[in-house]
């Protein structure tokens, strides 16, 4: 899987939860993965993606149910900016 192709999976991954297609809690373990599969990331970066897996995981707890999709997919959008850095 190329670079290209992860940011592509993170833009869906976007447009699924804007969608409300995926409850907030189960986005957390998908971001992760595809912040582990972005190849050749410098260590501020990578520092700055784990910070966004966590700010997932806070919106998951400390958000009500419907207002978790529009937080999350800011945070994913935010996200998206630091992997179009490595395409």
């Amino acid at each position: 899987m190329t670079n290209r192709d992860v940011l592509v999976s993170l833009r869906k991954l976007r447009a699924t939860v804007e969608a409300g297609g995926v409850q907030a809690n189960e986005i957390t373990e998908a971001f992760e993965r595809l912040t582990y599969l972005l190849e050749g990331v410098d260590r501020p970066d990578e520092q700055l993606l784990h910070d966004m897996v966590n700010d997932v995981e806070t919106v998951v707890f400390t958000r009500l149910p419907e207002n978790q999709p529009a937080a999350v997919a800011g945070v994913l959008a935010r996200a998206e900016a630091v992997f179009e850095r490595y395409v």
